[in-house]
């Protein structure tokens, strides 16, 4: 699965991933990036099939997504 996200200053990044009871599963990124485009690819082959989420916190922003895991 990859998240792809664009960066409109150089800030600090970080995008965690949760599963459906909000508990912390992996931390995917978590650093300073240059403005640009990006992607941030999950290796769910260790993960049970079902939703995740995802959250996205850039500076001051936050964006949150649903990921879905089948096999």
């Amino acid at each position: 699965t990859t998240i792809a996200f664009d960066v409109s200053k150089r800030t600090h990044i970080q995008l965690k991933i949760y599963d459906l009871q909000g508990k912390e599963i992996t931390t995917l990124l978590d650093e300073i990036k240059s403005k640009g485009h990006y992607k941030a690819r999950l290796d769910a082959k260790d993960l049970p099939c079902g939703i995740y989420f995802y959250r996205l916190t850039a500076g001051d922003q936050n964006s949150t997504g649903k990921l879905v895991v089948v096999r």
